[in-house]
């Protein structure tokens, strides 16, 4: 019979190395899980940035378009000038600011759904993500606490 002393050291030397060996693969799994994840996150930063630009070019496209097309209400010359005589230019003026503001509006609109839509994908890969992490920790899934 060995005495304790000798037991653990006999264990801690027969052990160690296993131990190590599994500290190590569990390292490479965590690192490789870790990598995916902000690939992942990386990735749909990135498509964000794209549509977030697409619309933007898009709403402004569309504004420059608008704008000359409510300037193109306004007669020249001297039917301007009539127009200005009789009230018409201003009946125009105030069709165009209202038509502006309602687009404004519009785009505003669009672009805030399309802000909450990232923001809901984001809220869902970062959900996904934890649960992710709790598996690989714990190895059975953990019902989320939201």
């Amino acid at each position: 019979m060995r005495s304790v002393a000798e037991a653990r050291k006999h264990i801690a030397q027969t052990m160690q190395p296993a131990l190590s060996r599994w500290q190590a693969e569990w390292d490479a799994r965590n690192r490789k899980l870790k990598d995916r994840q902000e690939r992942d996150r990386r990735k749909m930063v990135e498509r964000q940035r794209t549509e977030r630009l697409r619309l933007k070019t898009k709403l402004e496209e569309r504004c420059l378009k608008e704008a000359k097309a409510r300037q193109a209400r306004f007669r020249k010359g001297l039917q301007g000038l009539w127009d200005r005589v009789c009230g018409e230019h201003r009946k125009t003026r105030v069709q165009n600011e209202l038509e502006a503001w309602q687009a404004l509006q519009r785009d505003r609109t669009q672009t805030d759904g399309m802000i909450f839509q990232h923001l809901d994908e984001r809220r869902t890969l970062q959900h996904q993500q934890t649960a992710e992490r709790r598996i690989f920790v714990v190895g059975v899934p953990v019902a989320a606490s939201n």
